[in-house]
């Protein structure tokens, strides 16, 4: 990869813009999850335990920015007239 971010100009419903955006940019993406797949593979060695212990790790810190990044996705919403959703 070539290590720069592109930039995108979309126009459309939210959905068109997101397929536009994910056929134009699909190389790279594939890159990073793969990248982070080996990433997972090497730190967790595919090991059911280690897999566990990761999770755990990781899940006090992603509740603690959960309610901050829940809040700036109902502020992006609102600014394009959208609804956000509460499940």
């Amino acid at each position: 990869m070539d290590g720069y971010i592109p930039f995108v100009i979309s126009k459309g419903d939210p959905f068109t813009r997101g397929y536009h955006l994910g056929s134009s940019e699909t190389e790279r993406v594939t890159h990073t999850i793969t990248a982070y797949m080996d990433i997972f593979v090497q730190t967790s060695e595919l090991n059911y335990e280690a897999v566990l212990t990761h999770t755990k790790c990781l899940c006090p810190r992603l509740l603690i920015i959960l309610p901050t990044y829940l809040r700036r996705c109902a502020a992006l919403l609102k600014e394009q007239d959208m609804i956000f959703a509460k499940s």
